[in-house]
């Protein structure tokens, strides 16, 4: 008799926990902010060209209405300039329940525009 309930009991478990795990990855694919997310990563695409001045894209993003960081020498060997530019608010609880496990992709929140010391945009890393 015992064996019994303890099936049943770890079928229940089991149910609980795929279930669990189901809601977390529908959940995700239901985010509103994710669509704005990458409509904004595409529109930063389009208005900043590989070989445009970073001071140029800073002003232009900012006229956008887009948040941009002021540029800076992220090492200190200052081999070259970034600039940080907001896409997401707020990282949703899935995002960091994901970063949690180490499972899944996270959605960044930033898009980073990589130039030369002299301010010529080499790339935009996402």
């Amino acid at each position: 008799m015992k064996l019994k309930r303890f099936s049943v009991i770890s079928v229940w478990v089991a149910v609980c926990l795929i279930g669990l795990v189901a809601i977390v990855f529908l959940m995700d694919g239901c985010d509103p902010e994710g669509k704005e997310a990458d409509a904004r990563r595409q529109r930063i695409r389009e208005l900043v060209p590989i070989g445009m001045d970073i001071d140029e894209a800073i002003e232009l993003l900012r006229a956008e209405g887009f948040s941009v960081g002021d540029k800076y020498f992220p090492t200190n060997d200052k081999d070259y300039l970034m600039a940080d530019i907001v896409i997401r608010m707020k990282e949703n609880r899935f995002d960091t329940f994901k970063r949690v496990i180490g499972k899944g992709r996270v959605k960044k929140r930033y898009v980073a525009i990589k130039a030369t010391p002299e301010g010529v945009i080499t790339s935009i890393l996402e």
